[in-house]
């Protein structure tokens, strides 16, 4: 409900039902993050900081603390928490974060940066750019509610204003062109999606969920082969056993599969992984 409320500016309303959500629910910090996101689209900061600290504070206690965060990082609906510096501070992201909203950069990230710390420092990113974010944002509420042709057209202007304005880092514009894949794998549209998840590709070739995309819409098309090979790369682009589980499950039961499931080729490459993750 608040979500619906807030996809038609009813903001106050929208507050409400985030309130009688985490009432229903107070354990689930993501709530009040939620609510968070919102106060600060109204130009409550303050209240936004507060929301977050009681999200942060749930997570914690619960030991999801690193968990939230990372939800925060990869949704580009909370990307304008990422670029306010109140309510950065308050999720305890650094400013050498800053710009990665989308990025989970997971374990090998953080051997990447162990591993360059003596190296000079990069430039700052640019900060974000509201526009741009507030966008993505829409469109990540349309895909939601499973309108995929306004979400296309929302992460399309969205990539139109940062044509001129050059503040989405790679990763980012990585997610917002996957994004509008899946959007058209949605709708059927699998060669429009293909041309897509190859631009999510170009910007992060390690990126598997575009590469999961790629192989349901090549599966789609009947191509059966080069789905196979992109099922594959969405495993060898996984940054742990937690991502392989993942796609391995979808893979098991996404009905966009049928039509290969019963090949060699899948089995083989699913019982390769399920493997490596003790999957039965």
């Amino acid at each position: 409900m608040a979500l619906c409320y807030e996809a038609v500016n009813s903001y106050d309303r929208a507050l409400d039902a985030y309130k009688m959500a985490f009432r229903a629910a107070p354990d689930k910090p993501l709530i009040p993050m939620n609510a968070a996101r919102l106060r600060l689209k109204m130009g409550d900061a303050a209240k936004a900081v507060s929301n977050i600290d009681l999200a942060m504070e749930k997570a914690m206690k619960n030991g999801q603390g690193e968990e939230v965060r990372k939800a925060v990082r990869r949704d580009p609906a909370f990307a304008p928490l990422i670029a306010d510096n109140n309510t950065r501070k308050a999720l305890g992201i650094g400013s050498a974060e800053d710009g990665e909203m989308v990025a989970d950069l997971g374990a090998r990230g953080e051997e990447l940066r162990d591993a360059v710390r003596d190296t000079a420092p990069k430039p700052v990113a640019p900060a974000q750019d509201p526009a741009v974010l507030e966008k993505i944002a829409q469109g990540n509420v349309e895909f939601k509610f499973r309108r995929y042709l306004s979400a296309v057209q929302a992460y399309n202007e969205a990539l139109a204003i940062d044509q001129e304005r050059m503040t989405l880092g790679a990763p980012q514009t990585s997610q917002v062109y996957e994004k509008i894949g899946m959007a058209y794998n949605k709708l059927g549209s699998s060669d429009v999606a293909i041309r897509s998840l190859q631009k999510s590709l170009q910007q992060n070739p390690m990126n598997p969920s575009a590469h999961y995309q790629i192989a349901i819409a090549y599966a789609m098309s009947g191509k059966t082969a080069v789905a196979l090979n992109a099922l594959g790369e969405a495993f060898k682009s996984c940054a742990g056993p937690n991502d392989i589980r993942r796609f391995v499950m979808q893979a098991k039961t996404d009905v966009e599969f049928e039509a290969v499931r019963d090949l060699p080729g899948f089995r083989s490459t699913i019982a390769q992984y399920s493997d490596r993750v003790a999957l039965k």
